[in-house]
């Protein structure tokens, strides 16, 4: 099974969108590399059935949803004109994971009694 995930900031705005078969794992990844992961406040998780099904959701959602940070290393915002709140904890991940598990939980149990 492939994950899709996305980025959100604090106000929703879509900082970027990709696969991996461990989201969490390939956050911790963004975090030591990319200054814009400081911004980070929400991960949205969807599970594809195999890694090309989530290639081609990623490509969908790259095109349709615009990211700001999915454009081959050039940024959609200077992002020398704001100043990015601190990088997220550990402690705040594995909040931030737990949350993100208690919420698909929950979808997954109130769209069980609607099927």
């Amino acid at each position: 099974m492939t994950q899709l995930y996305r980025f959100l900031s604090a106000s929703g705005r879509l900082l970027y969108v990709g696969i991996s078969s461990n989201a969490f794992a390939r956050a911790r990844e963004h975090g030591r590399e990319a200054i814009w992961f400081r911004m980070v406040r929400l991960i949205a998780i969807s599970r594809y059935p195999s890694r090309e099904a989530a290639l081609k959701a990623e490509s969908v959602a790259i095109n349709e949803e615009h990211p700001l940070y999915n454009r081959n290393g050039e940024y959609a915002v200077d992002t020398t004109k704001f100043s990015a709140p601190p990088a997220a904890t550990t402690w705040e991940l594995r909040q931030l994971k737990r949350t993100v598990v208690q919420l698909q939980r929950r979808l997954a149990h109130k769209t069980k009694g609607t099927k």
